[in-house]
């Protein structure tokens, strides 16, 4: 015969039990500051309307995936492609990124977070582009 055990027991143990995850989960809410100049894979969407020199390499117009990362020399701006290919084999990926350009670039740590990725040309009429903005980030990498 099994002895019975009270609902209040039974409520309290629940109510400890959430009440050690809930603890338990706030100590990695912590707010460590982190130089932005030293994470590590950002990257937005960027959309090129017109021919444009990045870094010594013209860019063709299009859509491309902008990914920084480090090197044994600093960083680099990768610009890729995402093509999709209708015809590809069974067990190959039908969509493929094609890396583009890799730009050198050096990190500067901005006043506040950019709104929107994009290129900072030279003048408003010049397609030669002198930094890149991402996102969310407070970081102009310039070329």
């Amino acid at each position: 015969m099994k002895p019975k055990v009270s609902s209040i027991v039974v409520r309290a143990a629940i109510v400890a039990t959430v009440a050690a995850v809930l603890f338990a989960m706030s100590g990695t809410a912590d707010g460590e500051v982190i130089n932005p100049a030293s994470r590590k894979g950002m990257s937005g969407k960027l959309n090129i309307t017109v021919p444009t020199e990045a870094g010594g390499t013209l860019l063709p117009p299009g859509s491309y995936e902008v990914e920084v990362r480090k090197s044994g020399g600093g960083s680099v701006v990768e610009f890729a492609r995402w093509t999709y290919n209708p015809y590809a084999q069974e067990s190959l990926p039908v969509w493929d990124r094609e890396v583009v350009a890799t730009v050198n670039a050096i990190p500067q740590e901005m006043n506040s977070a950019a709104t929107r990725t994009e290129l900072l040309l030279a003048s408003s009429g010049s397609n030669r582009a002198l930094a890149l903005e991402i996102r969310g980030h407070s970081v102009d990498y310039v070329f």
